[in-house]
């Protein structure tokens, strides 16, 4: 396929990974990464200091880059903490599919998915929101060489209809010609006949 995805995404009630006591000084500086199909990483968001509901800048990320072309491939989405010594602390990891991302951002409320830290699921790592998932100038190339495909089709079946109906008007103006020809042989008989017939009573 071909476009973009425009995203947005907010972190929520994130961990505070900072200071002794969390909440009260420091708190979570906070960035993600979105990784390609690949596994490498594709983007890494701006880092929001001190904030554990963090709303990220808006990113646009080519489709084949993010899934190769696979809306339904799950994305990974992994969050982290800045520490001042420029060192990184996973928080945790999202997985989620551009469709399903897309689905969750044309709600009227946005959903939230739960930030999940090896096999911890119970929500304590916070939560990631897709404020926005809009494609842009998305074509789907397979789908898009099927439906030329198929226009291409018709207009064939369109052209052999064409060419059929053509060649019966050929047949029916051919024939009407022939019997045209012998209806004008037929008068000229009848012309002949009926001269013959005056002078045999001319001849009384």
């Amino acid at each position: 396929c071909t476009g973009t995805l425009q995203l947005q995404l907010c972190g929520q009630n994130l961990p505070d990974l900072d200071g002794l006591f969390p909440g009260l000084f420091d708190k979570t500086d906070a960035y993600f990464e979105i990784h390609g199909y690949n596994g490498d990483v594709l983007y890494t968001s701006e880092t929001i200091d001190n904030n554990l509901n963090p709303e990220w800048e808006k990113v646009e990320l080519d489709l084949n880059d993010l899934t190769n072309g696979n809306l339904d491939m799950k994305v990974r989405i992994t969050i982290c903490d800045q520490d001042k010594n420029d060192k990184k602390e996973y928080i945790g990891q999202v997985l989620q599919s551009v469709n399903t991302m897309l689905e969750g951002s044309a709600k009227a409320e946005a959903v939230a998915f739960d930030i999940v830290k090896g096999m911890q699921k119970d929500g304590n790592q916070g939560q990631l929101v897709v404020k926005e998932a809009t494609l842009v100038d998305y074509v789907n190339v397979k789908e898009r060489a099927q439906t030329l495909k198929d226009e291409a089709d018709e207009i064939r079946m369109s052209s052999y209809d064409l060419e059929k109906a053509s060649k019966v008007k050929a047949e029916e103006a051919q024939d009407a010609m022939v019997k045209a020809k012998k209806a004008e042989r037929d008068a000229m008989s009848a012309e002949e006949a009926a001269k013959t017939a005056t002078r045999a009573v001319q001849e009384l």
